[in-house]
């Protein structure tokens, strides 16, 4: 993956800190902010990282419990739309994301999803490019 984002030109930060974990999957970009999931796979020293990496950004850590990652249940699902799931943890975070007065969120059904261990980020990659790629 580090090869194919170095051959697009995107700049790549690595964590050196091995006491850090962050897991792309609780990592989600507003585009203005960041909020952090701190579940099993990403801690506060990882969140720490990426707000220290990223110091233009508001970064929220948002506590995750009850499923594998924040994009468990929550993804952008376009500029300023937040798609949420209607789990116990997605109502437990959207409090988190109700400060968010600039994006729409839309309560989405993730139930036939976790059937088969997949989550609103399953079903999303998104992708800024530059128009010379």
């Amino acid at each position: 993956m580090k090869d194919a984002l170095t051959e697009l030109g995107l700049n790549i930060v690595e964590m050196t800190d091995e006491s850090a974990t962050l897991d792309g999957g609780d990592v989600l970009f507003t585009g203005r902010e960041f909020f952090v999931g701190l579940s099993k796979r990403t801690n506060q020293r990882g969140a720490e990282i990426l707000a220290d990496t990223f110091k233009d950004y508001a970064v929220s850590m948002v506590p995750v419990q009850g499923c594998l990652h924040l994009k468990s249940f929550c993804s952008m699902a376009g500029p300023d739309l937040i798609a949420i799931g209607s789990s116990e943890a997605a109502q437990k975070a959207l409090k988190v994301f109700e400060k968010l007065k600039d994006h729409m969120l839309i309560p989405v059904s993730n139930q036939e999803k976790v059937k088969v261990d997949g989550a609103l980020t399953c079903c999303s990659v998104l992708f800024s490019k530059n128009n010379n790629i």
